[in-house]
């Protein structure tokens, strides 16, 4: 039968040296690290995250030896526990202070400087009394031994890097004397072996007494989830335990998403369910094993603020890193700390910081750290970044924000050292977005890399440079889309130019071969009647001048179409006060000789016979290569403006100057092929 009863599961939180009774499957790995330690006074018990390094310790280790565990003929054991945390010497001291002395003579801060002058044997002088006074053996357990790691390697104080150095030869001074028996045991998990090379004398140390925990097996998970149960008068189904032990198989972390499930599922049916006994509706009732964590942590967001969730997610994201081999990590940090991460005050981060462990959770645990009444905030297992989906992408994010902010701190050394430019193009745009969308302070930054300050003013100043050349790039664009425009309007105007010249070309060249004939016709006529004077009246010779005119102008019908014979007399006559060069018309004809692949070409220029008295001279100034050894002059019957030549081919253009009685000269380009052509 449940009953509300304290609940006999540990959820996520490790178990204490007081919770023996509950502490169930690990009686043979008990049994060996107490032989373990009967042989060697220093023993390394590592293991994966999550394999209950810390419990095996605390509630199987210390309470066998607390129950008499004879070594060296001496069963009584006096026990201290810590973890290197920030202050590994601090920590150390005070471990052993608490414990050994009622009335220490001096503060911890006090034993502790003169640890680091004087070394172990500070420590064995304060343990000689107890010594003294009767037998027995000193245990300490340095739990979580891979905090040590993290505090000498991410900091840049060399003082901190000495005392990580200082603590762990101490630790190993202790177990080598003779004069006070002294065991030491740390707990590690097996991901952090390779770091303990840093550390001279710890592998070897390692090598001589290391304990890898093992797996349980079936049979012994079966007593973890049973065995608590019943010692509280508790039963559970044996359909929740076949799916509990079937489901184990399927996630990480399996002993404390274990323990948290069935600490929830005790309280769901305590509180909710009471059909008495943990059966297949609690376990669905708390989400299965694979979201019961993370669905009892979103439980202590529900109801915040957007503030309020935003802090806490800040808190989250200090408290964790992912290190240099991609392991999501815990980082503990002080309460200060947090406070100027978070911008907000002390009561109102531990206020948070509680909604984290009451009612079960247990995530998040406070300890002091030294005199100052400071306290460290840590995660109580890294088993709940991996498992809550809320703080996982929180961690990732934090990641991916420090690895962004690492990138433009090592370009600004780089551009320190003239050995990259600025940023710029996608580089620079990820940066300012990461700048804009994050606003990094400088006590965030300075945790991964001092140097905020200048790093964001290398960031501005690739900013203003990028903007200077994007403002350059802008006008160039700019002036040479105009340019272009321009030359297009230019292009487009000197195109209706040209067609205008064309027409106008072709309507005068018409107008003065037809005003020339008619006016030839209109003389040629004019003598006929004057010659039959006696054959016809002057009326009968001017309607035949008409029928002339009409008979000239008919071979024109686009130009003259439905022109009356007044009509092109009048524009003959407007053609006599119109400029000579608007008249001069340029001809050819092409004429092949008999037997051979040549020509004979005529060249001349038309002008009506009226106006053609104003021409003085006319000269052809530009031949083709190949053809001026082959001019002939010749005479063309009307005007006599002429020249020609023979030839295999045409010379595209000739080149003509009309020389006027006046003084004035024209030119005229003569494109021959193009009259040819017509």
């Amino acid at each position: 039968m449940i009953t509300e009863k304290q609940n006999p599961y540990v959820g996520l939180r490790p178990f204490e040296t007081g919770e023996s009774l509950l502490f169930f499957g690990r009686n043979q790995q008990t049994l060996e690290l107490l032989q373990r330690l009967h042989q060697y006074q220093f023993v390394a018990v590592v293991g994966s995250s999550g394999c209950g390094k810390s419990s095996l310790l605390r509630a199987g280790l210390i309470p066998a030896l607390k129950a008499g565990y004879l070594v060296d003929d001496v069963d009584r054991w006096q026990i201290a526990i810590m973890k290197p945390g920030k202050n590994p010497l601090y920590n150390l001291v005070e471990s052993i202070v608490t414990l050994f002395l009622e009335k220490p003579d001096r503060s911890t801060i006090q034993i502790v400087d003169q640890v680091k002058e004087e070394g172990a044997d500070v420590i064995l002088n304060l343990l000689a009394p107890l010594a003294k006074v009767s037998q027995q053996n000193i245990f300490l357990l340095v739990d979580q031994f891979e905090e040590l790691f993290r505090f000498s390697m991410e900091t840049k104080d060399s003082a901190k890097k000495d005392e990580a150095i200082d603590f762990v030869n101490i630790m190993l001074e202790l177990v080598h004397q003779t004069q006070i028996p002294v065991y030491v045991v740390i707990t590690m998990r097996s991901d952090f072996i390779g770091d303990c090379a840093q550390f001279y004398g710890l592998p070897e140390a390692m090598n001589e007494s290391q304990y890898l925990v093992p797996r349980l097996n079936r049979v012994q998970l079966k007593t973890v989830i049973e065995g608590p149960a019943k010692l509280y008068g508790g039963k559970l189904n044996p359909a929740l335990t076949s799916l509990l032990l079937n489901e184990l198989g399927k996630v990480k972390d399996e002993l404390p998403l274990l323990q948290h499930a069935l600490m929830r599922m005790w309280d769901c049916e305590v509180n909710a369910n009471k059909s008495g006994q943990l059966d297949l509706a609690d376990y669905a009732n708390i989400g299965g094993i694979e979201k019961a964590l993370s669905n009892h942590a979103d439980e202590a967001l529900k109801g915040m603020s957007e503030k309020d969730l935003q802090l806490t997610k800040e808190m989250f994201q200090a408290l964790t890193a992912i290190d240099e081999n991609g392991r999501k990590i815990r980082r503990p940090a002080l309460l200060s700390q947090l406070e100027t991460l978070t911008g907000t005050t002390r009561e109102h981060l531990l206020d948070i910081i509680d909604l984290f462990i009451k009612d079960s959770r247990c995530f998040l645990i406070k300890n002091q750290t030294d005199d100052s009444g400071d306290r460290v905030i840590d995660i109580s297992h890294e088993s709940l970044i991996r498992q809550w989906n809320a703080l996982n992408g929180w961690v990732d994010e934090e990641a991916d924000y420090a690895s962004t902010y690492l990138q433009i701190a090592e370009a600004n050394r780089l551009k320190r050292l003239n050995k990259r430019d600025f940023l710029s193009g996608t580089e620079l745009d990820i940066s300012l977005q990461w700048y804009n969308n994050f606003k990094p302070t400088a006590t965030w930054a300075n945790r991964y890399k001092p140097g905020f300050e200048e790093t964001i003013a290398y960031l501005q100043e690739s900013k203003q440079l990028s903007d200077a050349r994007e403002k350059e790039r802008l006008e160039k664009q700019r002036a040479e889309a105009q340019r272009e425009q321009k030359q297009a309007e230019e292009k487009r105007l000197e195109k209706n130019r040209r067609r205008r010249r064309m027409i106008i070309t072709s309507l005068l060249i018409a107008v003065a071969v037809i005003a020339t004939l008619s006016l030839n016709l209109v003389q040629s006529r004019r003598t006929e009647i004057k010659a039959l004077n006696d054959k016809a009246t002057a009326e009968a010779a001017e309607e035949r001048t008409r029928e002339l005119l009409q008979l000239v102008v008919s071979g024109q019908p686009d130009l003259y179409k439905d022109t009356s014979y007044a009509a092109v007399v009048e524009q003959l006559r407007v053609q006599q006060s119109e400029p000579i060069e608007q008249l001069i018309v340029p001809r050819a004809i092409k004429v092949p000789i008999t037997g051979t692949n040549l020509f004979d070409f005529l060249v001349w220029i038309d002008v009506p016979t009226f106006r053609s008295k104003e021409i003085q001279q006319v000269e052809y100034t530009w031949l083709c290569s190949g053809f001026i050894d082959k001019v002939h002059i010749g005479k063309e019957p009307s005007l006599g403006f002429a020249f020609g030549y023979r030839g295999w081919g045409v010379c595209p253009q000739i080149a003509i100057k009309v020389k006027l009685k006046d003084g004035k000269d024209i030119d005229v380009s003569f494109p021959i092929m193009q009259q040819l052509q017509q």
